[in-house]
């Protein structure tokens, strides 16, 4: 198939009338898809997805409770910055998986019901992700019958399909198309318009809430603009009047720096909260190249781009894997059975974009190789095929040495977006060059051929990607589970209520309900336990305060406090028992435990469902004895100087904390331990380590806020078991005190002898200077439009 120039559209076609019928061709085809996938009653709320990872679901314990909580605080006309409801609490904002600060988001979640908003989010971005890759197909010279093309295979190809529930990284990944397309308009017409939109993208690609795929599209970008500024300079744009007019690359070369940099203010209310997460977080020094490679693409997965079911499918599978007895077993095996010796899931590693495409990406390569976009196209495939695959092909430790902010991302996978994109693109143009000869004989016959094209594609992904997503009836997970209504019913006061830990250390009971399914789309009952279990961040939906928590930013030593709640069988050599002294200290009160699992020695309140009833796994509720409130007196502290080995994941003073608050001789009522801050005084502790006579009384207990009341016999340390960060600060009696970390995960002011209001608020100052940064930039990008409306400086 000859792919020259001449036999294709051009970048000339592609002219405002032409992008913007390619537009509205592509939003028309990508919602009628879209519908066909998921049906009417999720585009109208009825229903929610219910595809999962097997052990956990992304979208039940990240994602909705997530956005049920952001939603909340925005009903209440504030952002969502502090979660008080997860671990001992937890910088939500900064984690970034909601995306606070996306302007969608924003949009959507404060005016429509949640589950609305969301399923709308998630169809907007497949529909995005169709329109800006067709727009990006029309621009380097595609047909609209090839941009549909381009569109329908990127925007649903395994991919997408496969990361629908991954709402903030499909989110990120559907813009893609849109900075490409902005960095060649703005490299053939150097209009001032395109210089702030692609600024204005960058940005939302940081705040929309997925770093890695962020960072991944920064790299692409990059190159991307480096292929730019290294073509010949369109004509006209060579000036001789200055240095500056005489050399386009470099022009080029500085203005796209600078929309980055602006991008990057833009982003700057996301970006630094979440770097301030991070230098607290697990990945503060980096990965291990071993754990960061561990997902790297093995090459016999580049089979699923021909059967993407080549491995199995997760969805709905046969069980092959019963024990002796004929029931299943906890070994987490699936309908995807993987290649041996490979770590992989099947929405990271399957990305087919659908047979059609992939014959006419290869008819572009093998044709018009000769033509320019066909190889930049080529070359991009080619290099994010070889990112995905990694330590495969020896690349990975190289870049995970040299390349800045590599070592913080894993699941490399991920870099087959691109080649998704490029192959999508691909097919579009060689379905425009084969309309150009057949338009020669006759209009109707080139027409014929995109509708021909189109619809084997549109066939062929639904065929093969349909059934992927399961969904449920939008009332059925989000009514409360019985478990939760009697630990509410049991609180006297939503100030005073204590914390409940789900006790499943391995995650079996929501893999138990996936293989007794045999799959996420055969039916949903045998997820009851899991409901009742309440674990990691589904309490959100509850208002219940959880000490599990599921994120993948967090401060380190609020989960070392968690993790340290599970005990080790010596025996079994299986975390199956609770630390009750930590778990009293920091205010769990309820432990959640599936009957086969559940820790020896706690009272039992109540079983879920009743004994007379049938159960596919009985919850069971205990009481923990002795729990201490959230907040109590304490009669001394001592200075964790950091005497003990630092551990991988905490530092030294932390971890002398940590060993200290697990002892066996240790009385929280007595002594609280501090762990000195380099650079920061440290308090004084001269007290008497005796338990205090006083009282403690939590007024006000809120996401962002706690006031209390307290009475002390003497000076001594008011004690909260919740997480100390940078951003909250305390007051007595309306002046400031400083707050200390204290017992690891909690925080403590000094209390002198008498009756004092002592109120905690979280102000993030991080947060206060990326607004700062951002309104400045804003502000630089509106001038700059205005005072060059048309042509750059």
């Amino acid at each position: 198939m000859d792919l020259s120039p001449t036999s294709a559209s051009g970048p000339a076609a592609s002219g405002p009338d032409g992008m913007r019928s390619t537009a509205l061709l592509a939003a028309s085809g990508t919602v009628v898809l879209a519908l066909l996938f998921f049906g009417l009653d999720f585009a109208l709320g009825r229903r929610l997805l219910f595809s999962h990872d097997m052990q956990f679901s992304d979208f039940w314990h990240l994602h909705y409770p997530l956005k049920h909580f952001y939603a909340e605080g925005l009903a209440e006309g504030r952002l969502a910055q502090w979660c008080h409801l997860l671990g001992t609490g937890v910088p939500l904002h900064a984690v970034g998986e909601a995306g606070m600060l996306y302007p969608p988001n924003l949009l959507l979640f404060s005016l429509l019901p949640l589950p609305l908003a969301t399923n709308l989010s998630i169809l907007g971005h497949f529909v995005l992700a169709g329109v800006l890759a067709a727009l990006f197909a029309r621009h380097l010279g595609a047909s609209r019958g090839g941009a549909l093309l381009a569109g329908l295979s990127f925007a649903f190809s395994a991919f997408f399909v496969g990361h629908a529930r991954h709402m903030n990284l499909s989110a990120v990944a559907a813009w893609i198309p849109g900075l490409l397309l902005l960095l060649e308009r703005y490299w053939s017409n150097r209009r001032s318009i395109d210089l702030a939109a692609l600024s204005v993208v960058g940005a939302l690609c940081l705040l929309a809430g997925h770093p890695q795929l962020a960072y991944n599209h920064a790299l692409v970008a990059a190159g991307y603009a480096l292929y730019l500024s290294l073509r010949a300079p369109p004509q006209g744009q060579v000036s001789a009047t200055t240095w500056w007019g005489s050399r386009p690359r470099l022009r080029f070369a500085v203005a796209v720096l600078g929309a980055a940099m602006v991008a990057l203010s833009l982003g700057a209310p996301q970006l630094l909260p979440s770097l301030e997460l991070h230098r607290q977080g697990p990945r503060q020094g980096g990965l291990s190249y071993e754990y960061a490679s561990e997902f790297d693409l093995h090459p016999a997965y580049l089979w699923t781009y021909l059967q993407p079911n080549r491995f199995g499918r997760p969805d709905r599978f046969s069980h092959d894997n019963k024990s002796a007895d004929g029931s299943p077993t906890d070994v987490p095996q699936s309908g995807f059975r993987g290649v041996p010796g490979a770590t992989n899931l099947y929405w990271e590693v399957v990305a087919y974009p659908g047979i059609v495409p992939l014959l006419l990406a290869a008819c572009a390569l093998f044709g018009g190789w000769r033509r320019r976009e066909i190889r930049v196209l080529a070359v991009l495939a080619l290099l994010s095929l070889f990112l995905a695959l990694g330590r495969f092909v020896g690349i990975g430790a190289l870049l995970h040495q040299v390349l800045p902010g590599y070592d913080l991302f894993r699941i490399h996978p991920r870099f087959l977006l691109y080649v998704n994109l490029a192959l999508a693109v691909l097919a579009g143009l060689a379905l425009s060059s084969l309309q150009a000869r057949l338009r020669v004989r006759t209009a109707w016959l080139a027409f014929a051929a995109a509708a021909v094209a189109v619809l084997l594609t549109v066939g062929d992904l639904y065929l093969q990607l349909g059934s992927h997503n399961s969904t449920i009836d939008a009332a059925a997970w989000s009514e409360q589970p019985e478990s939760l209504t009697v630990i509410a019913a049991a609180e006297n006061s939503v100030a005073q209520r204590s914390r409940l830990l789900s006790f499943d250390p391995e995650q079996k009971v929501f893999l138990r309900g996936y293989l007794s399914s045999q799959g996420w789309s055969a039916g949903h009952e045998r997820y009851e336990p899991a409901r009742n279990l309440a674990r990691d961040n589904y309490n959100l939906l509850f208002d219940v305060p959880q000490v599990e928590f599921y994120l993948p930013l967090y401060p380190q030593r609020a989960r070392a406090l968690t993790e340290s709640l599970y005990l080790t069988n010596r025996k079994t050599g299986r975390a199956d028992q609770l630390h009750r002294p930590l778990a009293a200290l920091f205010n769990v009160g309820y432990v959640l435990a599936s009957e086969r699992g559940a820790p020896s020695g706690l009272p039992q309140v109540r079983r879920f469902p009743a004994a007379d009833k049938a159960a596919v796994e009985p919850i069971l509720l205990h009481r923990v004895p002795g729990v201490l409130p959230r907040a109590f007196l304490v009669g001394s502290a001592r200075i964790a100087s950091g005497a003990a080995a630092s551990a991988d994941f905490l530092p030294a003073e932390q971890m002398e904390a940590l060993l200290a608050v697990t002892g066996r001789d240790f009385n929280p009522l007595r002594q609280l331990v501090i762990d000195r801050r380099a650079g920061e005084e440290s308090p004084p502790t001269g007290l008497v380590a005796e338990p205090v006579t006083g009282t403690v009384k939590v007024l006000r207990h809120e996401a962002e806020r706690m006031e209390l009341a307290v009475s002390a016999d003497r000076d001594c340390w008011l004690f909260v078991s919740d997480t100390w960060y940078p951003g909250w600060q305390a007051t007595l009696d309306g002046q400031p005190t400083p707050i200390f970390p204290a017992n690891v995960a909690g925080r403590a002011v000094r209390i002198p002898a008498g009756e004092h209001s002592v109120v905690f608020h979280f102000r993030s100052g991080s947060l206060r200077m990326g607004a700062a940064l951002a309104l400045l930039a804003l502000l630089a990008l509106a001038v700059f439009v205005v005072r060059f409306p048309s042509r750059e400086p």
